[in-house]
């Protein structure tokens, strides 16, 4: 599944954050975080097992970090650009 994720994020730029894919990261991140508190309170623990739940826990919080900083709204490159609506016009 995170395959697919990420080879979706790749193939399209995003103008505006992927809403949809970190709400899916956010759940994805709650349900590690219990398993890792889980991990921790049984009786015996398995360390590699925790390392693995951090080590994911990491990536999917890296991502959700990167995916939050893009901006919240489109915005055109400068104040000149065209719009759908604007008429053509030749300017000297």
């Amino acid at each position: 599944m995170k395959c697919y994720i990420s080879f979706k994020i790749c193939s399209k730029t995003h103008k505006t954050p992927p809403y949809l894919f970190i709400i899916f990261a956010s759940l994805h991140a709650l349900k590690l975080s219990i398993s890792v508190g889980f991990t921790l309170l049984s009786d015996m623990i398995q360390w590699f097992d925790l390392g693995l739940l951090i080590l994911n826990l990491s990536f999917v919080g890296a991502f959700i970090y990167i995916a939050g900083t893009l901006p919240l709204t489109t915005s055109l490159p400068c104040e000149n650009v065209a719009r759908p609506h604007d008429v053509c016009t030749i300017q000297n």
